[in-house]
C-alpha cells in the first residue's frame, strides 16, 4: 500500500523556493503527474472500503510511518525540516489529493491532516484547496516575498 510515498518530499526544497504563481501552477502539474498515482491508489483504496474512515486512518499512519522512517534520525525529526515537510503537506500534498474532487479525498485529507497534527505536535495544522491558494497569489506567494 502506497510504498514509497516519501518520495514525494525528495525535490521538497526547490519546490518551497520562491513561490510565484506561474512557478506554483507548473510545480503543481509536474508534482501530480510525477506522484499522482499515490493519490489515486490512497483514493482508490478507501473507496473500495466497506469503513471508509478507518481505512483513510490506516493509509495516514502508513504515510507518516514511512515519512518518518525515511527523514527521521535516531526516532527525532529536526525542528526545520518538520516546518518544511508542513508547509509541502499544505502546498502540495493536500491540494494534490484535494484536486480528484472525491468524497474519499476530503476524508483522507481529514485523516492524513489528523494524525500529522499529532505526530507532530501541531494541533493547528490544517489544509486548503489548490484555488484558494492560487487565487490568493498575486505576482508571489501572499504577496510577501
Amino acid at each position: 500500500m502506497i510504498e514509497g510515498i516519501e518520495c514525494i518530499f525528495a525535490d521538497m526544497k526547490p519546490m518551497l523556493r520562491k513561490l510565484k504563481k506561474k512557478n506554483y501552477e507548473q510545480q503543481m502539474a509536474e508534482f501530480r503527474q510525477i506522484h499522482g498515482h499515490y493519490f489515486e491508489e490512497m483514493n482508490s483504496l478507501v473507496m473500495e472500503s466497506e469503513d471508509k474512515k478507518c481505512e483513510a486512518e490506516l493509509i495516514a499512519e502508513t504515510f507518516l510511518d514511512s515519512v518518518f522512517s525515511a527523514y527521521s534520525k535516531n526516532g527525532k525529526m529536526r525542528g526545520t525540516l518538520q516546518v518544511d515537510m508542513s508547509m509541502f503537506m499544505i502546498y502540495y500534498f493536500f491540494p494534490a489529493l484535494l484536486l480528484l474532487e472525491t468524497e474519499e479525498s476530503v476524508i483522507i485529507a481529514d485523516a492524513v491532516k489528523d494524525a500529522w497534527a499529532v505526530r507532530f505536535n501541531n494541533p493547528n495544522f490544517s489544509y486548503t484547496t489548490y484555488e484558494r491558494i492560487f487565487s490568493n497569489f498575486r505576482e508571489k506567494i501572499f504577496g510577501i516575498f
